[in-house]
């Protein structure tokens, strides 16, 4: 169904309106109205992402003996691996350019996933050689990457909006977005300290008395391709990098209200399977 157009009025200097009108050419834009309306579009699309790095490399020493076989990633979550479950959600806002960066029993995913194409979406993958950190992939997809590009773990459970993210990425004006989940026991992950909406420094080991913030890393991020210029060595935690870039007044933290599990454990999963079973997570494709 074709939309509905309106007329509007524009006040436009003589310098702009001779860019428009070079835009004319008879064919690709027929008249002004026409090439006005086609750089408001490419305004307003300019935001939008459609690409995602996913980290899939780890080799889960806390999922043995589950990992002597499969990588963490591939450990099933109601019948699909936890990764099938991100992409899909990736998916359905649109993020359908998927880069899989892979290391231990690569061969497990790509066999899985090949190109992408059996799930509605395009996967090219970063081999790891070598163990790079979580930020070393960047470097390695960097020829690769689109100017701004969401990146999380592979081996999360949540039902993280990230449709809802990128909104909050561009409204903020900055660089770079965290996702942060909020925990009952920040101790175990690190805690993440706010002022507005943008995060201004983290305590990487927090005690129990740090009572300030439940607010922790969610391994979800929006990224500028600036963040390369902070990897100084192939080998880098990006954790280690958003200490700095808060300094900086950089960093955007968009607070995740709904569930969140770091399949890190055989506890966390066991989690997981309770959860599931008592219907927590009837929102899994």
């Amino acid at each position: 169904m074709n939309s509905v157009k309106q007329k509007i009025s524009l006040t436009l200097s003589d310098e702009i309106l001779r860019d428009v009108d070079g835009l004319v050419d008879g064919n690709m834009i027929m008249n002004r109205s026409h090439a006005v309306e086609v750089l408001i579009k490419k305004a307003l699309d300019q935001g939008t992402i459609t690409q995602a790095l996913i980290l899939a490399g780890g080799k889960g020493t806390k999922f043995r003996p589950f990992t002597y076989e499969i990588p963490k990633t591939m450990i099933p979550v109601a019948g699909k691996p936890i990764l099938e479950h991100i992409i899909n959600r990736l998916k359905a806002v649109g993020v359908k350019n998927i880069l899989l960066s892979v290391s231990y029993k690569a061969e497990k995913i790509i066999s899985y996933f090949g190109d992408g194409s059996n799930f509605g979406v395009k996967i090219d993958y970063i081999i790891e050689n070598e163990p790079l950190g979580t930020a070393g992939p960047i470097i390695l997809a960097k020829n690769r990457l689109d100017n701004t590009f969401l990146m999380l773990n592979g081996d999360i459970v949540a039902n993280i909006d990230y449709d809802d993210v990128v909104k909050s990425h561009r409204s903020s004006g900055a660089k770079f977005t965290m996702v942060l989940a909020q925990v009952d026991d920040p101790t175990k992950f690190g805690m993440a300290e706010m002022k507005g909406s943008k995060i201004i420094g983290f305590t990487a080991k927090p005690t129990k008395d740090d009572k300030q913030s439940r607010l922790i890393n969610a391994g979800v991020y929006v990224l500028n391709k600036a963040i390369l210029d902070y990897i100084k060595s192939d080998f880098q935690m990006i954790e280690n990098i958003f200490p700095e870039v808060a300094k900086e007044n950089l960093l955007n933290g968009y607070i995740h209200p709904g569930y969140w599990v770091d399949i890190g454990s055989i506890e966390s999963y066991e989690r997981v399977q309770k959860d599931l079973q008592e219907g927590k997570l009837n929102w899994l494709s």
